[in-house]
């Protein structure tokens, strides 16, 4: 007798997922709440491979201003182009590419 009571109270908050409109609802909020823990951990471990990133462009910034007041903003706006074009080039052709392991 106890034994049913206790299955009875470990399985009564479940009795709602038998309706399948709520199940549907359920399982959705469940994936989506998965989905965001997968976002913050991922944005921590970006945060984390970043950070000398970051730094660079806290030193940067000022001396950007001090550029962007020093030239017409024209020249200041296509040179910033061309430089984060090249720096782009720069990083995909010489990064070093890690041997597969065999």
């Amino acid at each position: 007798m106890k034994i049913g009571k206790v299955i009875s109270k470990l399985t009564g908050p479940f009795q709602a997922l038998q309706n399948k409109l709520f199940a549907k609802g359920y399982l959705a909020q469940t994936f989506s709440l998965l989905g965001d823990a997968f976002t913050l951990v991922g944005l921590a471990l970006l945060a984390y491979q970043l950070r000398l990133f970051t730094s660079v462009l806290v030193i940067s910034y000022p001396i950007a201003g001090f550029l962007g007041t020093a030239f017409p903003e024209a020249n200041f706006l296509y040179g910033g182009i061309l430089t984060l074009s090249l720096l782009l080039t720069v990083f995909l052709f010489l990064t070093p590419k890690e041997n597969p392991k065999t």
